[in-house]
């Protein structure tokens, strides 16, 4: 089965959130060989990505209510 545009924003969301999910794990706990900073932009950006990647998810959903709300003779006038 061919996955549609929001199951694979919602897929890569879910992905994203379980790596932050890890970056924030390592970084409640940084160890000695670990660059904190590195660990903090690498959340920064997974944060960004990840609300980015919601946006657009709502942008997708909202476009479908739009259509679905639309009298069908204005569809195909």
């Amino acid at each position: 089965m061919k996955k549609t545009e929001e199951q694979e924003l919602n897929s890569q969301i879910l992905r994203l959130y379980a790596e932050l999910k890890t970056y924030k794990k390592a970084i409640a706990n940084p160890s000695s060989r670990v660059d904190t900073k590195i660990l903090a932009d690498t959340i920064s950006l997974l944060e960004a990505e990840i609300s980015s990647l919601e946006a657009e998810l709502e942008a997708h959903r909202l476009i479908l209510w739009l259509f679905d709300s639309l009298p069908q003779s204005l569809l195909f006038a």
